[in-house]
C-alpha cells in the first residue's frame, strides 16, 4: 500500500483550488485550465518510492516556520493552512533530487537548492494531467535562467522573487502566483530567506490513435 498517496492527492487538489482563486487574469486562469484540466484529476498508485533528502532540506523548517507565521496573521488564503499540513506529512516520505538541471547548478547551488516530486511519472502517484513538485532553496541563492516546453503555475509559500523573458524581478508573496508559459525563460532567487513553492507543471494529452 502506498501511504503517501491520500495526502499527495489532497495536495493537488487544495493546490489547484488555491490557484484558482488567486490567478488575476484571463490568461491566467486559461492557464489554469491548460495545466489542471477542467473535469475531475484522475490519479493513479504506483509502489512508494524510496525517501531521500538533499542538503537543501535543511531549510524546510524554516520555511515551514516562516509560512505558519504568515497563516497565524489570518490574511492569506484558508486553504493554505491544509496545503501546508499535508506537506509537512509527505515532506519526509519524498524523493529530493537537484532537479532537470543539476548538472548546470553552481557548487553553492547544489548545497542550496532541491525539489521533490509529488505527483508526476518519477512519483509514488500519477496523473495524466499535471506534474506537482515541491521546491526548497535557501536563503541568497538564484536558480538560473531556465525553461520548460510546458506550462506551469507555481503556488509561492514564501518570500522571494521571480522574474519572466529576464523582465524584472517579482515578488508573488506567500500565497502568490508565478506563471510560465511554456518555453518562456525565467528563474527565482532568495534575499534573507528560503524559498517554498510547489510547481504544477501541465502535462500533454495522451495520445490517442
Amino acid at each position: 500500500m502506498n501511504a503517501a498517496a491520500p495526502n499527495a492527492r489532497a495536495l493537488v487538489e487544495a493546490v489547484s483550488l488555491s490557484l484558482r482563486q488567486v490567478v488575476t487574469t484571463p490568461s491566467m486562469a486559461w492557464a489554469h485550465e491548460r495545466v489542471f484540466g477542467t473535469g475531475a484529476l484522475t490519479f493513479s498508485e504506483t509502489a512508494e518510492v524510496s525517501a531521500h533528502r538533499q542538503p537543501a532540506c535543511d531549510f524546510l523548517a524554516e520555511s515551514f516556520a516562516r509560512l505558519d507565521d504568515v497563516l497565524r496573521q489570518g490574511t492569506a488564503d484558508a486553504r493554505l493552512h491544509q496545503i501546508a499540513l499535508l506537506l509537512r506529512a509527505l515532506e519526509p516520505r519524498l524523493h529530493w533530487t537537484l532537479g532537470d538541471l543539476e548538472s548546470e547548478l553552481s557548487d553553492p547551488l547544489t548545497q542550496n537548492y532541491a525539489e521533490a516530486a509529488v505527483v508526476g511519472p518519477n512519483a509514488s502517484v500519477t496523473c495524466d494531467t499535471v506534474e506537482v513538485r515541491i521546491l526548497v532553496m535557501g536563503p541568497h541563492s538564484t536558480y538560473p535562467e531556465h525553461s520548460h516546453a510546458l506550462e506551469s503555475l507555481t503556488l509561492v509559500l514564501s518570500e522571494g522573487e521571480w522574474r519572466r523573458a529576464r523582465g524584472a524581478w517579482f515578488r508573488p508573496g506567500t500565497g502568490g502566483v508565478a506563471w510560465n508559459p511554456g518555453g518562456i525563460t525565467h528563474a527565482m532567487r532568495t534575499h534573507r530567506e528560503p524559498m517554498l513553492a510547489i510547481r504544477c507543471l501541465g502535462l500533454p494529452a495522451p495520445f490517442s490513435g
